[in-house]
């Protein structure tokens, strides 16, 4: 299109989506470049809805299965992402989402257990 050694300026529409945890540790200067906004926490009814769909359509789990690590998990957090974990450490064995739960909630409803055998 150009000729040898010819220059040619080019707008392009550019957009930039950032997301955080926590704007209060970010610079003044970085924040006044975005538009803030505030997402808020699931309801109970909503975190129980995504965390049992998220266990069943992406890891797998069947019904009960999902219910059982989503009850169990709902009164401690509403971080999708630890649901998650504890699926997957449990490998599908109930006994196992007990333990884990009380392991990473110590303290917090059931008693704790002492910390899981590591097997390689």
């Amino acid at each position: 299109r150009l000729k040898h050694g010819a220059n040619d300026r080019v707008t392009l529409g550019t957009k930039v989506f950032a997301g955080a945890n926590d704007v209060a540790k970010l610079d003044g200067a970085i924040i006044s470049r975005f538009n803030v906004f505030t997402i808020p926490a699931y309801t109970p009814e909503q975190f129980m809805q995504v965390a049992m769909s998220v266990l069943i359509e992406r890891e797998e789990q069947g019904p009960e299965m999902a219910r059982l690590i989503t009850r169990l998990m709902a009164p401690h957090t509403q971080d999708i992402r630890r649901v998650r974990d504890c699926a997957r450490l449990a490998k599908r064995d109930a006994e196992l989402v007990h333990k884990i739960v009380a392991y990473m909630f110590p303290g917090k409803g059931r008693a704790a257990s002492p910390p899981l055998p590591i097997h390689s």
